[in-house]
């Protein structure tokens, strides 16, 4: 995360699902360069594991039963859109081969042999410790800078429950958030309903100050 490296200040950051700790690690070591850190059905989420079981129902279905073994075709990507979007919202035919295109391409197939080489996967105890050590900093008044939570009312991946959960930690640690739900919409509210997706973030970033 190299803010400083390209002279920017003021940063908006917006991470979603697994992207959402890069971006609060940011926030929390630069507030100085970071503005607004926007999280979206982030999987920053405190682990409750009964809402937790739930995504893990969820992607281990998609896992085993929408994809043939060989990868992604255009019609199990679109399957598996439909099971995250439940708006059907800019679910199209191109995007699905865009899934395809990016699974086959050389670059994507090296990182999943080094992934599984290094056995990496979002359950890796790794992950769980870094994700701790950025709730205790968040908790120890680590988070300085203005925070979004945005998130997909019926999103089957990282429920609305953790979401609520993850929003009510940073209210406890005084953090300055809001808390922003986009009804009907799933995985990526910014796919389905963009212009609700960047009204939320431009509302609560760009407010006069």
């Amino acid at each position: 995360m190299c803010i400083r490296d390209r002279d920017l200040s003021d940063v908006i950051l917006v991470g979603h699902s697994q992207g959402g700790w890069p971006v609060t690690r940011a926030a929390l070591n630069r507030p100085d360069l970071v503005s607004c850190l926007v999280n979206v059905d982030t999987v920053m989420v405190p682990d409750d594991m009964e809402l937790m079981g739930e995504a893990l129902g969820f992607l281990m279905y998609t896992s085993r039963f929408v994809d043939p073994p060989e990868g992604p075709t255009v019609p199990s990507s679109r399957r598996a859109m439909a099971l995250r979007y439940p708006t059907g919202n800019n679910i199209t035919e191109a995007k699905a081969e865009r899934v395809v295109a990016q699974y086959r391409s050389d670059k994507t197939a090296q990182a999943r042999a080094d992934m599984a080489a290094l056995r990496i996967t979002p359950l890796h105890p790794s992950f769980g410790k870094l994700k701790r050590q950025a709730h205790a900093d968040i908790a120890a008044g680590g988070l300085k800078v203005k925070s979004v939570v945005i998130w997909g009312e019926l999103d089957p991946q990282v429920p609305l429950g953790l979401g609520k959960l993850f929003h009510r930690m940073l209210v406890d640690a005084g953090v300055d958030t809001e808390f922003v739900v986009i009804e009907g919409t799933g995985h990526a509210p910014f796919i389905e309903q963009p212009a609700e997706f960047n009204k939320a973030v431009t509302d609560n970033c760009l407010r006069a100050e």
